[in-house]
């Protein structure tokens, strides 16, 4: 059996600062985690009315705004009336990345204040992706936009649309 090598002379300090940085990166996750943890939205989906960690709740009429500026990277800015009770018109900076149902529910948010630019985005998403935006056909609503997505069946055309008039899913039954 042959004796292992002798130890270099960096050996020991190479690895005492790998255990250096290991417990630095490890103690500032453990930080982060705990931040995150102590910070807890809650959302009244009835009212539409998001309570962030310090308590204070905000509704669709309390926003003036919202920047997405940052949006690329999970952040999203909440521009406030100047009449709300504590926030007078304070900027409010959400992480969306940490708190994961914050973005669906800032959008829900979007889509009451602000529903021309929920339609605005359909219609470029759906020039985007290519698909159709028809017109409602029930006779009723608000003549807004239903967008579909592509449908794949006899009879059927690009978006789910009856186009042989026959109705059903077009394979004769």
């Amino acid at each position: 059996m042959k004796a292992p090598d002798p130890l270099t002379r960096w050996d020991i300090p190479t690895q005492w600062l790998i255990s250096v940085l290991g417990f630095t990166l490890g103690g500032w996750m453990l930080v982060s985690f705990v931040i995150a943890a102590r910070r807890s939205y809650q959302w009244e989906p009835g009212g539409q009315r998001l309570t962030l960690h310090d308590g204070t709740s905000l509704v669709p009429a309390d926003l003036v705004d919202l920047d997405k500026r940052k949006w690329h990277k999970f952040y999203v800015t909440l521009k406030t009336s100047p009449d709300h009770p504590t926030l007078r018109g304070r900027d409010v900076e959400l992480d969306l990345f940490r708190y994961l149902p914050l973005e669906d529910w800032v959008l829900e948010m979007e889509r009451t204040r602000f529903p021309e630019r929920a339609t605005q985005e359909a219609a470029e998403k759906n020039a985007a992706t290519g698909d159709a935006a028809r017109p409602a056909t029930d006779g009723g609503g608000d003549g807004g936009v239903v967008v579909t997505s592509a449908g794949a069946g006899g009879g059927k055309g690009k978006g789910g649309v009856d186009t042989d008039g026959a109705g059903g899913d077009g394979d004769g039954d």
